[in-house]
């Protein structure tokens, strides 16, 4: 500088100099000399731009991005630079117009086309998303984060072997990448391999222990395999994290409801609703926990509270009229009960409990249609075959009755095996997380012998038997699962279907 005061060059590379070393503002200092001196510098507006840029100056940046492109407009770097901070504004078909003229200018640079598979997939434009990201992967293999962002857009295409290919490449690629290892969770947790979804989401959490996503995420594969007291750790965790977290409150009552604390439900969705005070969820699950604990008063201003926010909330309606045919108002839970109906026309419980409903009434032929209703979509619930079976004897159709009571023993007998084999499975699902798998084998044997198709003890057989070694029975019992309840799908190599 002594010696070439004058010298853009000599400004523009001091200014890199102190851009390098963070010195932001000395280097926006020696880049406006360099364009003092120079006014066609475009690479001194490029890198003004990024300091700009760095020190959060998002409308200075892009006007000297666009400087430097008045001057080179066929240069694909301030395109490119243009395009990621227009990207960043929201502007996202902005962005992608200066991407396209980058690559116009270079076909071949694999960055941009990483940054235009990204604008295309914020714009759910998957299949441009995929192609130009398949591009950025071809060009550079070695970029982590276009795997991951190509993994994410195959997982919307519902292609999800492909996008675990991506994710397990971006994960050997960058070892420190929680996000990848959360997205090859929800991607096995898609797929319903609970184990696999958990051992990425612990990963996850091991790498980032503030990753608040991910501890919601384990939390609901922990739930749905049974583990409640792992599950409201993990939610706890999240909502520690951001007590406004509002998906994690509202996983953490539900993990109190399944646990059947009611105390604690009440008294977390009451915090929830405090938060999101339009949340007809929130309400109904409300209503839920207090109908458990036997606040029926409060029950009920909760359940109509969810019908006023969502009116074709079919479980509040139904839960509302449970509420009232049991305090015995059966004008009203006929009601809700014909709402809940309407709402899912599907909903056999709500045929069942109206069917019930309009038998106490008298009015047996709207009691025999509701219950034929119920019974067309489960022909397997025994209380309506039971009820049926009461409107029929009513009805002096003695031999119809017979076979209807009939049926309902039948099933009855069935569902208490079903009970005791749940119980069974539970307890060995709990030996087995604990470390005792030939203990937990003795269980759901138990539990198989009790109800041969119950799909969850042949799945927990499954699992004990690959701990023990014995692969190929394993499969078996995964197998035998899978063809009673297709969600139930064996771990992920162990050559179940």
């Amino acid at each position: 500088m002594r010696y070439a005061p004058k010298s853009p060059q000599v400004h523009h590379h001091l200014g890199l100099a102190f851009q390098q070393s963070g010195q932001l503002d000395a280097a926006v200092v020696e880049f406006r000399k360099a364009i003092a001196l120079k006014p066609d510098f475009a690479e001194a507006y490029v890198h003004m731009g990024r300091a700009l840029e760095q020190r959060n100056d998002l409308d200075g940046a892009i006007s000297f991005y666009q400087g430097a492109i008045r001057l080179r407009p066929d240069w694909p770097e301030p395109h490119d630079a243009l395009g990621n901070v227009l990207g960043h504004r929201g502007n996202l078909l902005g962005a992608r117009d200066e991407f396209k003229l980058a690559l116009k200018g270079n076909p071949d640079l694999a960055q941009v086309h990483y940054h235009l598979g990204v604008d295309n997939w914020l714009l759910q434009d998957f299949a441009g998303a995929a192609s130009e990201l398949q591009l950025a992967v071809r060009l550079q293999p070695g970029s982590a984060d276009a795997h991951y962002y190509l993994g994410l857009v195959y997982q919307q295409q519902d292609r999800a072997e492909q996008a675990r290919s991506e994710f397990e490449t971006a994960a050997k690629l960058d070892r420190k990448a929680a996000r990848v290892h959360n997205a090859l969770g929800i991607s096995w947790q898609r797929d319903n391999y609970l184990p696999e979804a958990a051992a990425e989401f612990h990963r996850a959490i091991e790498l980032d222990p503030n990753f608040l996503e991910t501890h919601n995420n384990l939390g609901l594969v922990l739930l749905s395999q049974g583990d409640a007291d792992g599950a409201i750790r993990e939610f706890q965790a999240a909502i520690k994290l951001d007590p406004r977290h509002i998906p994690a409150r509202n996983n953490l009552g539900l993990a109190f409801l399944q646990k059947a604390q009611w105390a604690d439900a009440i008294a977390e969705y009451r915090q929830l609703i405090s938060l999101a005070p339009d949340d007809p969820e929130a309400y109904y699950n409300l209503g839920v926990a207090l109908k458990q604990s036997q606040d029926f008063d409060n029950a009920i201003t909760a359940l109509r509270k969810a019908i006023e926010l969502q009116p074709s909330l079919a479980d509040a309606h139904y839960t509302l009229g449970v509420i009232l045919w049991q305090q015995g108002k059966l004008d009203e839970a006929a009601v809700e009960m014909r709402a809940a109906t309407q709402a899912r026309p599907e909903y056999e419980q709500a045929h069942y409990i109206l069917g019930s409903v309009l038998r106490q009434k008298g009015d047996l032929q709207g009691a025999q249609r509701e219950l034929q209703a119920a019974l067309k979509l489960d022909p397997q619930d025994s209380g309506a075959h039971q009820a049926l079976g009461m409107v029929l004897k009513q009805k002096n159709d003695a031999e119809g009755a017979a076979a209807q009571f009939r049926q309902a023993d039948s099933l009855n007998k069935e569902k208490m095996n079903v009970q005791a084999a749940t119980l069974t499975t539970n307890t060995g699902a709990r030996q087995l997380r604990e470390g005792d798998a030939q203990g937990a084998l003795e269980k759901f044997r138990a539990a198989s012998k009790l109800a041969p198709d119950y799909a969850p003890a042949h799945y927990q057989m499954g699992l004990a038997l690959l701990k023990t070694g014995k692969i190929q029975e394993a499969r078996a019992e995964f197998e035998k699962a899978h063809q009673l309840d297709p969600r139930l799908r064996a771990p992920h190599g162990s050559g179940g279907p």
